[in-house]
């Protein structure tokens, strides 16, 4: 799939797995009561990740397939998240020691 892509296309498909994997991230970390800024960034290197690996790896070939692996990445964090939480692991204190100009 990615053989036939010109740079431009391959940026944008990279950007594009960047925005589904940020906001997984953000919203897993805040629901964690860490930095959503750092869940959103380790959030977009998972979803470019999965993007370019599954593409190359010949996984990823349709659009139903590429919906599929977003899907994936939000259920992986909203299991994570209702997990975590549920069980008080991995819990934060960014809200307590966080400044208003850090937020």
């Amino acid at each position: 799939m990615l053989q036939d892509f010109s740079v431009l296309e391959l940026a944008i498909y990279a950007l594009a797995w960047a925005f589904v994997g940020g906001l997984p991230g953000y919203y897993l970390f805040f629901s964690l009561d860490r930095n959503p800024r750092s869940g959103a960034r380790l959030g977009v290197l998972a979803g470019v990740a999965v993007g370019l690996v599954g593409a190359l790896a010949g996984v990823i070939t349709s659009a139903q397939a590429a919906v599929n692996g977003a899907l994936a990445l939000w259920l992986a964090a909203l299991v994570g998240g209702i997990v975590l939480s549920a069980t008080g692991k991995g819990m934060g204190n960014y809200q307590q020691r966080v400044t208003m100009r850090q937020r």
